[in-house]
């Protein structure tokens, strides 16, 4: 083993019920949450059955399905895996022509929808992996995308500031579109509206640094909150050593939807949020958690119980779980998070950006490089993926 002071952090924190799916880099991990043993492991872990047919370049998507039957990922080598969780062995992989950038599991437990680099979203049947079926397309890279109103709609966002409501199955049926960011969609996130009759509110993120709520009924605006405005006012105060560009890299809400947590890209703490449907402005400041000045968080989830779990990018302690107490989150010292941060991950010597592989930055791209900031071109991830010049085109009902 390296002898590195880093260990690779975490990309994604995945809850699955009575287990955690914890990934970085090429491999991914799964802890027990009772015993707070690693299970099983791609990486060679005493004690944990090894995982075989991993993925030989860093894994960029991954989702579990309603059921938590199947455990789906892609990776930079465009491959697409269909994991067996009853026995973490793989059911079948395919290649894809264009890398993925999100993979997503509607209500069926069977099929799954991905969207690449090209802007595509597409179908796959898990018992029929050779048929690919074209949903919709946007002109540039889809960053993330959700199912809405039961299921019945997609809506995707993309690097040119769109987010777009479509009918699901039938995605050439477009009901309508959200403008209001004033640079790239990094996320989505789906909240229930209040009372029988409305609509869903989506929460959506982005390079602005705004977090924006959406009556995806009317595709209005209902709250903007600008993260940018509240980092700049810590740092007036004294609370933050120094400004940064906002990224907002990942939106997570509790299952009972009352608490919705932010996490920067790069910025060392946590926004939550209360929600509230039924408010004009559903969406108050509740608290920001924080470990340190060197924890940069890199993944976020929130399990079933309500605990936040957050992946730092700080090498000595890669993970934080935080349990919600009378309406508030605070930072417990459960047996998991020892076991993690002893056992999980492997060493590295560089720690990349979390937004890495979307190639949202034109031009250059951020990466943490030994506790420092670097920047690198982006020509090794514009071989025959390179995008092409964008055009203005908008798709109309036949």
């Amino acid at each position: 083993m390296s002898d590195s002071a880093f260990r690779q952090p975490f990309s994604f924190i995945l809850d699955a019920r009575d287990n955690i799916v914890l990934i970085f880099g090429n491999d991914f991990q799964i802890v027990n949450k009772a015993s707070a043993t690693i299970t099983h492991s791609t990486r060679a872990v005493e004690g944990a059955h090894h995982i075989e047919g991993g993925h030989t370049t860093p894994i960029v998507a991954a989702a579990l399905s309603p059921g938590q039957g199947h455990f789906v990922t892609s990776s930079n080598d465009r491959i697409v895996t269909i994991w067996d969780t009853a026995t973490w062995t793989v059911k079948s992989s395919r290649p894809v022509n264009k890398r993925i950038t999100s993979i997503k599991f509607n209500k069926d437990e069977d099929t799954f929808i991905v969207a690449d680099k090209f802007g595509d979203l597409l179908s796959i049947n898990i018992n029929n992996t050779e048929t690919l079926t074209p949903l919709l397309s946007h002109l540039t890279i889809v960053t993330d995308f959700a199912f809405a109103r039961d299921g019945s709609e997609i809506v995707s966002a993309d690097r040119d500031e769109k987010i777009r409501i479509s009918r699901f199955p039938k995605c050439h049926l477009i009901d309508g579109f959200c403008f209001g960011h004033d640079s790239y969609v990094t996320r989505l996130q789906m909240m229930a509206g209040a009372g029988p009759d409305a609509s869903d509110i989506l929460l959506s993120g982005g390079g602005d640094g705004l977090l924006i709520a959406w009556n995806l009924l009317t595709g209005s605006l209902v709250q903007r909150v600008s993260i940018t405005d509240m980092i700049e006012q810590r740092f007036a105060a004294g609370q933050d050593a120094e400004k940064q560009d906002v990224d907002i890299m990942a939106i997570v809400a509790t299952s009972d939807q009352k608490h919705v947590a932010v996490a920067v890209e790069d910025y060392p703490g946590i926004f939550v949020f209360n929600f509230d449907a039924s408010a004009a402005e559903p969406l108050s400041f509740s608290q920001t958690l924080r470990v340190s000045a060197d924890h940069r968080p890199t993944a976020l989830a929130i399990d079933a119980e309500g605990r936040l779990f957050v992946g730092w990018s700080n090498g000595t302690q890669l993970l934080s779980a935080f349990d919600l107490v009378n309406g508030k989150f605070e930072q417990s010292s459960a047996d998991i998070v020892t076991t993690i941060n002893n056992s999980s991950s492997v060493r590295v010597v560089t720690v990349p950006s979390m937004l890495q592989y979307l190639q949202l930055r034109s031009g250059a791209q951020k990466t943490r490089v030994l506790g420092r900031e670097a920047v690198r071109g982006d020509t090794d991830l514009m071989d025959e993926d390179a995008e092409q010049p964008d055009a203005k085109r908008v798709k109309t009902d036949e």
